[in-house]
């Protein structure tokens, strides 16, 4: 679980890196405009690193497509999703 959780956060900050780097770019992007670029940037560096959070915890999925985009959005919502997503495994662990 702890290898799991640091390639998360470390994709997450990557995202937070990225969109800040978009909203540089362009800077008439809204706040929902950063929101959806984080989005999108987060299902695509999942999608392209094949990195999915589902089957990192060997919960298996008919589309492998469905665990990038859940992945994405978690990625895409920063450390702070991931810290209480983690949280909460752990304690559905204990």
């Amino acid at each position: 679980m702890g290898e799991v959780l640091s390639t998360l956060i470390l994709l997450s900050i990557i995202v937070e890196f990225v969109t800040n780097g978009i909203k540089a770019i362009c800077p008439a992007i809204k706040p929902g405009g950063s929101r959806i670029a984080a989005l999108v940037t987060g299902i695509i560096l999942s999608w392209l690193t094949g990195i999915g959070i589902l089957e990192s915890l060997d919960i298996g999925t008919i589309l492998p497509a469905f665990d990038y985009v859940i992945t994405g959005i978690l990625i895409s919502k920063g450390s702070n999703a991931v810290h209480d997503f983690a949280t909460i495994l752990d304690r559905n662990a204990r």
